[in-house]
């Protein structure tokens, strides 16, 4: 009997031991930043453009996949939430607070506009609610200005994630910029380029749908949902559903890994002890 219960207590004990690695591993992902911020906008009512369906599901969902990440602050901006004062405010706010370790995730699903920029050259823009039909590269933000209002903060890890039309030039290379340091990242992953179509089903933009997947899929996963896996899933299942009619692409700056994990360790450590 000793024997048995001996033996039964060495398997307790491992299995414990094994919870608690793998939960500790998934937290040490998440706890690579000292904080992470979200930002998901999504907007279905243009008053000059034909509604959207999907994009403020697609907000919804995914502000609902950060939290249940753990995220420290998650800004959800719809509709008329989403004028392009309100879309600058929120990244002035994030700016204001972040820090060196942080992450941010910028998420956009609505109406996207590619047009020549001020100096001719071609550029993608995300459309507040109230852009004008005409005066996109008015009223619109473009990726540059995007991209370069994150470039400016201070943290080391930033995410697109852009669920639009015409949604591509945001970084077109995955090159390193000499002046950044090797851990320091910005990445984008983007529904499509210049003339593809951002397709939706199932009450979800088709991109949005499996990046949610994969989220939902990866969550138990000790290693969590790294950015270039999340992109590669993303981009055969979508171009294979499509046809090749959407082809979502990747790009980076810097050679930081971006890698989003749940952050649980409490209910580890009970069951452990």
């Amino acid at each position: 009997m000793t024997t048995r219960n001996n033996t039964i207590k060495r398997t307790l004990a491992a299995t414990a031991t094994f919870l608690l690695a793998a939960t500790l591993s998934s937290y040490a992902a998440s706890e690579a930043y000292g904080r992470r911020i979200a930002i998901c906008i999504g907007i279905n009512s243009y008053p000059s453009y034909a509604p959207l369906a999907c994009s403020v599901n697609d907000a919804v969902g995914m502000s609902q996949v950060f939290q249940s990440y753990g995220f420290d602050k998650v800004l959800l901006l719809t509709d008329e939430e989403a004028r392009r004062d309100d879309i600058v405010g929120a990244l002035k706010e994030v700016s204001d607070e972040i820090a060196k370790d942080d992450l941010l995730v910028f998420f956009y699903a609505g109406h996207g506009w590619t047009g020549a920029d001020a100096n001719g050259n071609q550029m993608g823009y995300v459309l507040p609610v109230e852009t004008r039909k005409g005066h996109e590269a008015d009223d619109g933000i473009s990726m540059q200005t995007l991209r370069e209002s994150v470039e400016a903060m201070s943290n080391r890890h930033s995410l697109f994630i852009m669920d639009s039309c015409y949604s591509g030039f945001g970084i077109s290379v995955a090159t390193s910029s000499s002046d950044w340091t090797s851990s320091r990242s910005i990445q984008m992953l983007t529904a499509g380029g210049a003339l593809d179509r951002a397709f939706e089903a199932d009450g979800h933009g088709l991109f949005t749908r499996y990046i949610l997947n994969y989220f939902h899929r990866s969550g138990g996963r000790d290693s969590g949902v790294s950015a270039l896996k999340l992109a590669a899933y993303v981009r055969n299942r979508v171009r294979r559903e499509t046809s090749g009619w959407q082809t979502p692409h990747f790009g980076r700056m810097g050679a930081g890994e971006i890698t989003i994990a749940m952050n649980e360790p409490v209910a580890a450590l009970a069951m452990a002890n």
